[in-house]
C-alpha cells in the first residue's frame, strides 16, 4: 500500500510517500473470509457460500442469456453408503 501526501512550507510542489507492505493483513483477511464460507473439519463449502454461488451464477447466466438448473439429491440411508464407499466416493461424486 502506498499513501502520498503533499508536503507544505516550500516553493516548489513535493510530496511525501509512504509505502506499508501489507502482505500478511491481506493474508489474514482473505482466509477469515475462508474460514467463513467452509466447514473447518472438512474443508467444504458450507451454506453460506452455496447461497453466494448460486447468486453468482444467476447473475452471470442472467448476463448471458443461459438458464440456471440446480439439481438436489436426498440420499436415503446416506451413513451407509458412506460407511460402505467411503468419503472418497462422496468427494468425487
Amino acid at each position: 500500500m502506498m499513501q502520498v501526501s503533499p508536503l507544505y512550507g516550500s516553493d516548489m510542489t513535493m510530496f511525501v510517500a509512504a509505502h506499508y507492505d501489507i502482505t500478511q493483513r491481506y493474508l489474514a483477511e482473505e482466509h477469515a473470509a475462508f474460514l467463513s464460507q467452509h466447514d473447518p473439519l472438512m474443508g467444504l463449502a458450507n451454506r453460506r457460500r452455496f447461497g453466494e454461488f448460486v447468486q453468482e451464477a444467476i447473475r452471470r447466466d442472467a448476463r448471458s442469456g443461459q438458464s440456471v438448473t440446480l439439481l438436489e439429491l436426498d440420499l436415503d440411508n446416506f451413513k451407509s453408503f458412506n460407511d460402505t464407499l467411503g468419503h472418497p466416493a462422496v468427494t468425487t461424486a
